[in-house]
């Protein structure tokens, strides 16, 4: 679409016949070529719009595109709507509407690709951060928020705790050597300390025998996922934010944080 008839802002299906996502998105203010994408991943409330209006004041501020997935949800199926914090299940292919929804959302706006920003909230940060191992030369910047599962960059463990037999489940190879180049913040407020609501015990859907391995809580999972990177050779920071619970608002006003520090540094 010529960007002179393209809207400032919308809503629209992006991807192919086969893999697609519904999006919300808004356009970087100046209209130049090759702009950064801030891809903004919802939590299990799927609160899109929350994404895209919390955003909006730091990508007008950097120029950058922000695109803001929802994935299917079905009420009566927790399975089917928990499949997206996993790539794969669910007779969804995650990974594969992603990455046919930001390839055309990149084509209409003229955005760079291959600087993608992913952030994700919540269930949103476990699909972030296991996308980010499969997808790492699309990203410049991984902002993960308070995820509830977390998969340790190790073989030691299965997938979907550690990436052991990762490929032979999602269809692709992690790649950690390239996620070493992708600059990574986790953040979780101080004050998340539900137990009991992040549990995936062996027995229950997406259970897993290591579910608990990185703690009881997001605050001491998200903590365990940064020493774990730390420890693997990426380039990750952690903050707990003060005062906050488990709280989307709180989280992207420190991912703004994050995201100006980045600028700062280029």
């Amino acid at each position: 679409m010529d960007d002179a008839m393209l809207p400032r802002e919308g809503t629209q299906r992006f991807g192919g016949e086969s893999h697609w996502l519904n999006c919300q998105w808004r356009r970087a203010p100046s209209g130049k070529a090759r702009r950064p994408v801030l891809l903004a991943i919802h939590g299990s409330d799927r609160d899109v719009r929350g994404c895209i209006d919390g955003f909006s004041p730091i990508a007008d501020r950097l120029d950058l595109h922000l695109l803001a997935p929802l994935f299917p949800d079905d009420p009566a199926n927790s399975v089917a709507a928990d499949s997206y914090k996993f790539l794969v299940d669910g007779g969804h292919d995650h990974l594969a509407e992603m990455d046919a929804a930001l390839l055309a959302f990149c084509r209409m706006t003229g955005a760079a690709q291959d600087q993608t920003i992913l952030f994700g909230f919540s269930g949103g940060a476990q699909f972030a951060h296991r996308y980010a191992y499969f997808r790492p030369r699309t990203l410049s910047g991984l902002i993960i928020a308070a995820p509830g599962n977390v998969t340790l960059p190790t073989e030691k463990e299965t997938w979907w705790a550690g990436l052991d037999q990762a490929e032979e489940t999602i269809g692709s190879a992690p790649d950690l050597t390239a996620l070493r180049e992708v600059a990574i913040a986790v953040l979780v407020g101080e004050e998340d300390l539900a137990k009991g609501l992040v549990d995936r015990p062996p027995n229950g859907p997406y259970g897993h025998r290591a579910s608990a391995l990185a703690g009881p809580t997001r605050l001491e999972r998200a903590r365990r996922l940064h020493e774990s990177y730390v420890q693997s050779g990426l380039n990750s920071r952690f903050a707990a934010i003060p005062g906050a619970g488990h709280d989307l608002q709180a989280c992207i006003a420190s991912a703004m944080k994050v995201l100006l520090s980045w600028h700062r540094d280029e």
